[in-house]
Parts: structure tokens; C-alpha cells; sequence
């Protein structure tokens, strides 16, 4: 299973996305939920942001079930 989300630099996420999606809809929604629950997550230092040249980044999240 593979989503997308923007991290941003205040720690909050937004447009959670399931890319791909091999398993039902129960298990896809608690890998969306397991990046949601905890947010926000820590605000970055300065430090990151001029790293990352801004603040927003896009994350690709896969979860490999066997």
C-alpha cells in the first residue's frame, strides 16, 4: 500500500492520498489513519527549512504487508 502526503514545516500534514492499494479498504484506511493520528508532528528547526528550501515537502509512505 503506498500514500502521499504533504508534510509541512509546522508539523501538520495534509492531502493524504492512497496511491496504491493491494489490501481492503479497512487495512488502507488504518495506514492513512497511522500517519494522521499522530500528527502534527514536531515543527522543524531552521535549520531543515533552508535544507529543504521552503516548507512543505511531499512524502511517499509505503507499507509492505506479509
Amino acid at each position: 500500500m503506498v500514500i502521499t502526503f504533504d508534510l509541512h514545516a509546522d508539523g501538520t500534514i495534509t492531502g493524504v492520498t492512497t496511491k496504491e492499494s493491494n489490501v481492503g479498504d479497512v487495512d488502507s484506511f488504518l495506514c492513512e489513519l497511522s500517519v494522521m493520528q499522530p500528527a502534527p508532528f514536531g515543527k522543524w528547526p531552521p535549520d531543515v527549512r533552508r535544507l529543504i528550501g521552503g516548507d512543505v515537502i511531499p512524502v511517499t509512505f509505503t507499507f509492505n504487508y506479509y
